[in-house]
């Protein structure tokens, strides 16, 4: 199934209003002491609770410049489409989850991968917001 057959809407969507975009929140996701983190294979994830604001949770994908551009693109959209697929256990018990995925691998990994190591990284990451 392609992205275009998908239908906008779905119970599968990643809506824009999940994207993490506040600086001061991203600049506190990698502040020492702040957050926590969690770490799989080549991705890394660093998180904390929020306040309720509107979204169970808001996610940011970082990947290093070293790669090429349609490399980190292409590694980006491999994130979004696991994220999107297993959102359901990004849900906190109580107010909204922040989180920023960092790549950490080399640009050869190829996007099963990644998928693997990232849902593999969110139910640690479920267990770990249940208890």
């Amino acid at each position: 199934m392609g992205i275009a057959s998908r239908a906008p809407g779905g119970p599968f969507e990643l809506p824009r209003r999940v994207s993490l975009k506040s600086k001061a929140l991203i600049r506190s996701l990698f502040t020492k002491g702040q957050s926590d983190s969690l770490a799989v294979g080549c991705v890394r994830v660093l998180y904390r609770t929020i306040p309720f604001c509107g979204s169970p949770f808001l996610v940011g994908f970082a990947v290093r410049r070293q790669l090429r551009a349609v490399d980190r693109n292409r590694i980006k959209r491999h994130m979004r489409e696991a994220v999107r697929l297993r959102q359901a256990l990004l849900s906190p018990p109580e107010g909204t989850l922040a989180l920023m995925i960092v790549f950490r691998g080399g640009a050869r990994l190829s996007g099963c991968s990644i998928r693997r190591d990232l849902a593999n990284l969110l139910r640690r990451l479920q267990a770990r917001l249940a208890s």
